[in-house]
């Protein structure tokens, strides 16, 4: 998803800049590509902390199974989980999977080409069960310390992880719910930029620009990719309204300042004038 956010962000500024100038390419880039790294931020969250489930079975049960998937686990046919906590009073267990992998290096002075490096990955696993009246919870949490530039490389593993630990332990009922991907009001910055972008040129023709990028990009992505067309304008639309009401929101405390300054200044006594001789 944030490569397609690079890809498309690339092509909005090139096709926007050789016609509205550069600058403001760079407003249309950054606006295209929020949406995507909103998305992409909400899909890693979402598999790094999976929906806490609740099994029909007893908190020893589960302890016992997710220390026999973690045994019997190997990557690259030698890397294992290392157990470093397995606290049968607290239900808590933390794992670790550390490995190497090679990833090309890039812009590596002396060197015009990429060439291969060994980089280290860090994977680390946290499990608590808590018992119930019918069963456990089990909620799983997972974090990462990525050496290079994939920060991506332990997602996969993840999910593979997340996967064998419902079909080993059947079929669990969600008990919290996934982090929505409505996007949210856009940062400070994006407005800083987008109206140092519109200064100098065509406010109107440039706004419209500014506006109507994310839609056509959000209408060709659902199209080549199959997505929801509604989906992702309801999504946009409601950055839109976000960001309409936190302007809105900011002029109005803004104005208030300014009107309670005024206010002040009348309440204020009059210094009296001197007499004309």
């Amino acid at each position: 998803m944030l490569a397609l956010g690079v890809v498309a962000a690339i092509i909005a500024m090139g096709l926007v800049a050789r016609q509205f100038g550069f600058m403001t390419g760079v407003a249309v880039a950054i606006w295209v590509m929020w949406p995507f790294l909103h998305f992409w931020r909400v899909q890693r969250h979402n598999t790094f902390h999976p929906l806490t489930k609740s099994y029909k079975l007893s908190s020893q049960e589960i302890f016992v199974k997710l220390r026999e998937i973690l045994n019997e686990t190997t990557y690259h046919f030698s890397d294992r989980w290392h157990v470093i906590n397995a606290d049968t009073e607290k239900n808590r267990i933390v794992a670790e999977l550390r490995f190497v992998e090679e990833e090309d290096k890039f812009f590596d002075p002396g060197h015009p080409i990429s060439r291969p490096e060994q980089v280290r990955r860090t994977l680390r696993f946290e499990a608590l069960l808590l018992d119930i009246h019918e069963g456990a919870l089990v909620q799983l949490d997972f974090s990462t310390r990525i050496d290079g530039l994939d920060q991506s490389a332990c997602d996969s593993l993840v999910t593979n992880l997340v996967d064998t630990i419902d079909t080993v332990l059947g079929v669990g009922v969600p008990i919290t719910t996934p982090m929505s991907y409505k996007l949210p009001a856009p940062p400070w910055w994006i407005f800083l930029l987008t109206g140092v972008c519109l200064i100098g040129g065509s406010f109107l023709i440039q706004a419209l620009v500014l506006i109507l990028s994310p839609i056509f990009f959000a209408v060709l992505i659902a199209l080549i990719f199959g997505y929801e067309i509604e989906e992702l304008l309801e999504s946009v639309a409601g950055m839109y309204v976000a960001a309409i009401e936190l302007m809105l929101a900011k002029g109005a405390a803004f104005l208030a300042a300014q009107g309670i300054g005024l206010k002040d200044d009348h309440k204020r006594p009059q210094r009296p004038s001197l007499p004309r001789w």
